[in-house]
């Protein structure tokens, strides 16, 4: 199960999970001609959540409630993925940090609205 601040995310894809945590590592050329590396690891990184066009719907009520997070520009949340927590934020620095479009556009959604779309989360 995916969820942020209580939100279901089930249909959506972490879609750089497995560059997430990487090591930074910085080379410094030697007078020599040879590289000195220097590396670190770090706990903060990006989360980039998608949902395709075809699947993975949200709710009004998903889409209506992620808007509510994400305008608060100094808030923390909680993402669950997977069994396991990080706390996280809306990347607002690399915008847009939620962008979220109607699989049917219309001029009034109702209750039957649904979107796709990509949310931009940094760790905490």
């Amino acid at each position: 199960m995916i969820t942020l601040n209580g939100i279901t995310l089930d249909g959506m894809i972490w879609i750089n999970e497995f560059s997430a945590d990487s090591p930074a590592v910085a080379a410094v050329p030697c007078a020599d001609g040879t590289s000195v590396l220097f590396s670190q690891k770090t706990d903060v990184f990006d989360i980039d959540l998608e949902s395709p066009e075809d699947a993975g719907w949200l709710s009004l009520d998903e889409a209506l409630r992620l808007r509510e997070a994400a305008s608060n520009t100094e808030g923390v949340y909680v993402f669950s993925y997977r069994d396991k927590e990080y706390r996280v934020r809306f990347r607002h620095e690399d915008p847009p940090a939620l962008k979220l479009t109607p699989v049917s556009p219309s001029s009034g959604y109702g209750q039957a609205g649904s979107f796709y779309g990509r949310i931009r989360l940094k760790t905490v």
